[in-house]
Formats: C-alpha cells, structure tokens, sequence
C-alpha cells in the first residue's frame, strides 16, 4: 500500500507500508516499517522547477546549463537528498565505481595496496568496492562474475589465482588490471615489481649482516603457468639464485606445511577452547603475516634456531 505524505509545496513523496506485520516474540504485533521511496530525477526537477533535461545536464556536468541553473539543481539535489541511481547511470555508460578483487582481506600487504588505490581516486567521481577471492578460482570467479554483472567500469585483480583464460574472458568484458602476477597479455594490463631482484636484495643484505642459514619459505608450485607468473615461483627462483652467488646452501620450508604445524601447536594449548575455531584462524593469520616468519617457525618446530633464521618483511610504498 502506498501512501502520498505531502512534506512541503514542491515535494511530496510516497511511503511504502510493509502490508505484513511480524509478531513479536510476545505475540503482539510489531510495529509496522516505513520506508521513503527513492528520490528520482523527476523529483529533483519538480523540486527546482525545471526540466529533467536541464537536471540530467548538470549531473553529467554536460554543455547547455547556465551556472545559475547549475546552483539551483544542486541546491534541490542537496535538500532532497538525491543520489544518482548506478543502475541508471550503468545504461548510460558508467556507473562511476571501480572493483577491486582482494585474495585475502586479513593480510596487511593487500589492505596497503587497496589503500593507496582508494587514496587516488578520493578526489575523483569513483567508489572503489571490493570482495574476497579467498585465494581459490571458484569464489574469485563468483566476485569478478558479479563486478561485471553490477557494471563496474573497471577491475583491478590483486594476485588472482584464475587460469589465464579466465582472466582475459573477463578483461574482454570489462577493462581490467592484474597486479601481482607476472604473466602478460594483450587482454589486460599488469603491475608487478621485480620479485626476482627483491630476493636477491633480501638474501644481500642478511647474508651483509652474517647470516649463513637464511632460509626461504614458499608456496610450492608445479602448475608450469603458475611457476612462470606467480610472484612466490619468481621469488623463489631468485632466492636460489642469490644464495649460490653468496655461496650459501639452500633451505626451503613448505609455507603450507608450516601453517599446519603452527596450527597443531595452538590448538594444544588452553586458549583454543576460548579462540573457538575462527579465534584460531584468525591468530594463525596474524602469526602467519604480521608477527613474524621466523617466530612462527621457532614455535612450530619446538626449538630455536641455531644459528637463527633472518627475516625480513616486505612494504608496499
């Protein structure tokens, strides 16, 4: 049912009355919710006593309205509260937001990457909306899928695992950025820094501070695509590489094995049956990226290391 409630001389709008009404836990009725109809464009004109041409022309910021007419729509659109419908603006050509594609919204090293990402656009027209791949084809899929379904303008991947074909199906219909994964396409653009020589530089500047047993844990990958475009395979190619320039023996640990075994270790203590099992992921998650590697390892392991393992970690700037 719907009720015209007149609020001034140039404005009235309708109210939608849910025609259910929920019982309460007491059996009494509750009381019913009231929600305002959205303020369209037709509102906004009525509002300033113009056309709706004249209002679609200063949303666009378009040619053929005079600075007057420009301030007295804005004032309307300011009283009425009027926000463009995406939609609307999606049929037109743009919908002025921008998704952005996390693999892991618990890691710090992202969450910096999508900050300068949204500290560019602040003032710019765009909203940035992001969701979780969970490092995992099939939910990254699901969330690019329903981007492009929302008709975002543009996507920005953040270390997407998909196969290649997925993401140059996906480029084909949106204009699309991959960042973090080093294989290229005529499809997309990518970002990615030298992974290679970053390794080299970390191992340099341990093996400077006297560090002979540096070792270098990873994500172990077969995939021949996945070794040639993942930035943990060329990191790892490039640790190797620098520890035979300094002469020095390789040690790699299964960064998954790792986790597990962190992971058995927690939940033999008394605080796991007060973490509860999301408080567990949550602290091997924190353990994982934010305290430390090398903590992480001597906890593990049940020993420390002789001599100690050097760590450094990694900042986007």
């Amino acid at each position: 049912m719907r009720y015209p409630v007149a609020l001034g001389d140039s404005d009235t709008r309708a109210y939608t009355l849910r025609e259910t009404f929920p019982i309460s836990g007491k059996g009494l009725p509750v009381e019913p919710v009231v929600r305002a109809r959205r303020v369209t464009i037709v509102d906004v004109a009525r509002h300033a006593r113009v056309s709706t041409t004249t209002v679609s022309k200063v949303l666009r910021n378009a040619y053929g309205a005079s600075p007057a007419m420009r301030v007295k729509v804005q004032q309307a659109i300011d009283e009425l509260g009027y926000r463009p419908s995406t939609a609307a603006r999606g049929m037109r050509g743009r919908t002025y937001t921008v998704g952005v594609m996390l693999p892991d919204i618990r890691n710090p090293f992202f969450a910096d990457i999508l900050d300068g990402f949204t500290e560019r656009l602040h003032d710019s027209e765009y909203q940035v909306l992001h969701g979780h791949g969970c490092n995992s084809e099939g939910p990254e899929a699901r969330v690019t899928e329903a981007m492009i379904d929302h008709g975002m303008d543009g996507l920005v991947l953040i270390a997407p695992v998909s196969p290649r074909s997925h993401l140059e199906h996906v480029a084909r219909t949106v204009p699309t950025v991959v960042v973090g994964r080093h294989g290229h396409s005529p499809a997309y653009d990518t970002v990615t820094d030298d992974d290679h020589a970053g390794a080299h530089l970390v191992v340099a500047h341990l093996a400077g501070l006297g560090h002979r047993r540096i070792a270098h844990i990873e994500h172990h990958e077969t995939d021949a695509t996945r070794l040639a475009e993942m930035p943990n395979a060329i990191r790892a190619n490039g640790y190797r590489d620098a520890m035979r320039a300094h002469g020095l023996r390789c040690e790699m640990i299964d960064g998954a094995e790792l986790r597990r075994r962190y992971e058995a270790d927690l939940r033999r203590t008394p605080d796991a049956g007060r973490l509860g099992e999301t408080g567990i992921q949550k602290q091997l998650d924190l353990t994982m990226t934010k305290v430390g590697i090398a903590r992480v390892w001597r906890e593990a392991a049940g020993r420390a290391m002789r001599p100690a393992y050097g760590c450094v970690r990694r900042r986007v700037t």
